[in-house]
């Protein structure tokens, strides 16, 4: 009977299968919970075991929603600069304005609307991104076609 590896890690790490040089499997674990300290980052089980997104799930039960404080200025400007640079490198394509509007309308401002979003300065808190139902492209990361939402939601 082969033998099986249970590898426990929270909701927001991607597991991606990759290979060594040498040909053998390997899996690495990449954080995508803004508030960590390895955000984007490859990380093992142990460091995962550590984040307090981890910490707060209890086996066998789905995940409690943490809603993230509005990350820094710094923060934010560094999260746009990467996000419009790879716009402006894919050749700046947006969205549809229907298309963008029913973005905003079904995931964002939706009744009640989403957790991460807020209405007072039409900013994600997870990514920090302006996010609207109009207005250019550079502004509002749903415009951006070659953009997503931190919580794969759209």
């Amino acid at each position: 009977m082969p033998r099986t590896n249970v590898v426990s890690f929270c909701d927001q790490c991607s597991v991606i299968p990759a290979r060594r040089k040498d040909g053998r499997r390997l899996t690495i674990l990449r954080c995508d919970y803004p508030e960590s300290a390895h955000f984007t980052k490859d990380v093992t089980e142990h460091e995962c075991c550590e984040c307090p997104r981890h910490r707060a799930m209890e086996p066998g039960q789905p995940p409690t929603e943490m809603v993230p404080e509005v990350p820094s200025l710094r923060r934010r400007i560094q999260t746009w600069t990467v996000a419009v640079a790879d716009w402006k490198l894919k050749g700046s394509p947006e969205r549809p304005e229907e298309e963008v509007q029913r973005i905003y309308r079904t995931f964002c401002a939706a009744t009640p609307h989403c957790s991460w979003y807020d209405p007072a300065r039409q900013m994600c808190r997870g990514c920090g991104c302006g996010v609207a139902d109009s207005g250019h492209a550079i502004f509002n990361k749903i415009k951006m076609a070659t953009q997503h939402c931190p919580r794969k939601l759209w």
